[in-house]
C-alpha cells in the first residue's frame, strides 16, 4: 500500500534534488504529477527523464511517460492522446501551479470527506492564491 501525497513527496524529491545541485522540474500532467530531469550521459549529452516520486522513483523516457499518462485520461481516447501528453511532459509547472493543485486537492478531499469547514479554508487559500498570481502576472505583463 503506498502512503503519502504524491504532489508532497514530488516537492520533497524537487527540493532534494535542488539540494545537491540537481534541476527537477514538476509536470503539470493529468491525474498524476512526475517530475522532468535532466541527467547526463558518459557522452556528456543530457537526456530528459520523467520520475513518478510517487512510485519508488520510477524513471521514464519522454514516450513511456506519455504512455503512462495517457491511459490514465478518462473517456475514450482519440489519436492526439498520445501527442498532447508529449506536449504535455515539455511544459514545467511554476511554484504557484504546484500550490494551486495541492489546495485543490485539499479542498476536494476535505469535501469528499465530510469536513466542509475545512474545505472552505482551503477554497478561499486557493481563490487567494489565483488572486495574488493573476495579479503579479498583470503587473508583470504591464496590463492593470
Amino acid at each position: 500500500r503506498k502512503l503519502g501525497n504524491p504532489i508532497t513527496i514530488s516537492v520533497v524529491y524537487m527540493a532534494v534534488a535542488a539540494r545537491v545541485g540537481a534541476t527537477v522540474q514538476a509536470v503539470n500532467s493529468p491525474g498524476h504529477l512526475l517530475l522532468k530531469a535532466e541527467v547526463a550521459r558518459p557522452d556528456m549529452q543530457a537526456d530528459t527523464v520523467f520520475v513518478d516520486a510517487f512510485s519508488s522513483g520510477r524513471v521514464m523516457t519522454r514516450l513511456e511517460a506519455a504512455e503512462f499518462l495517457t491511459v490514465r485520461l478518462p473517456g475514450d481516447l482519440d489519436d492526439d492522446a498520445l501527442t498532447r501528453m508529449m506536449t504535455i511532459l515539455s511544459t514545467p509547472m511554476t511554484p504557484t501551479k504546484i500550490y494551486s493543485r495541492m489546495l485543490h486537492n485539499l479542498v476536494h478531499a476535505c469535501a469528499r470527506g465530510g469536513d466542509q469547514a475545512a474545505a472552505v479554508v482551503y477554497s478561499e487559500a486557493l481563490s487567494a492564491l489565483e488572486l495574488a498570481a493573476a495579479t503579479v502576472h498583470d503587473t508583470a505583463s504591464g496590463s492593470s
